[in-house]
């Protein structure tokens, strides 16, 4: 409230642990200003202004346990410092879209897009994160025995744009390989 500076949380109210972006994406739908998306590592919807908020997909990430993934060539405990303070939970959606009425294209930090054309209730992999020039994106680090060793990595998907048409166009980010370069797919 504007007025009075009065403010609640709209965030959606589940039991199971969700994996939520530090930017988690809050979209209004262009067709109605009441319904809201929200997205986790699943997508949410609201038809009141997020009073009350329906699931309308599974995980759509990799699922992918980030505590096993090894940085520095190291799978770190959870004692590390600010391991659960200052870096992303891995394996959420990362940017949410709609097109025309009723479609929703979701893309994730593992790689993954996908898209619904029926408001939910049916969500297809339309990228599996294999995108042109992307099949070199690998982790390279030394092991305990001294060895090279390579990881893959998956697009981080920065951002999705839906045309009149319904091409998706895509924002590929590999900034955390060092590589600042624009990567564009569809």
């Amino acid at each position: 409230n504007r007025v009075t500076g009065e403010s609640i949380d709209i965030k959606p109210r589940v039991s199971e642990a969700l994996r939520w972006n530090w930017d988690a994406p809050l979209i209004i739908s262009k067709y109605d200003s009441k319904k809201l998306y929200f997205a986790a590592n699943k997508v949410f919807v609201s038809t009141n202004r997020g009073d009350k908020w329906d699931l309308i997909s599974g995980d759509l990430s990799r699922n992918i346990d980030r505590n096993e993934l090894p940085v520095m060539g190291k799978v770190w405990g959870l004692e590390t410092v600010a391991k659960n303070k200052s870096t992303s939970i891995y394996g959420n959606i990362t940017y949410l879209v709609e097109g025309m009425k009723g479609e929703l294209v979701a893309g994730t930090d593992d790689g993954y897009i996908y898209r619904t054309s029926d408001d939910g209730n049916n969500w297809k992999l339309i990228g599996n994160g294999n995108y042109p020039g992307t099949q070199n994106w690998k982790y390279k680090a030394e092991n305990k025995a001294g060895k090279m060793v390579e990881y893959e990595v998956f697009p981080y998907i920065s951002s999705l744009q839906v045309t009149e048409s319904g091409r998706i166009y895509a924002v590929l980010d590999n900034h955390k390989q060092g590589d600042f370069a624009s990567h564009l797919v569809y």
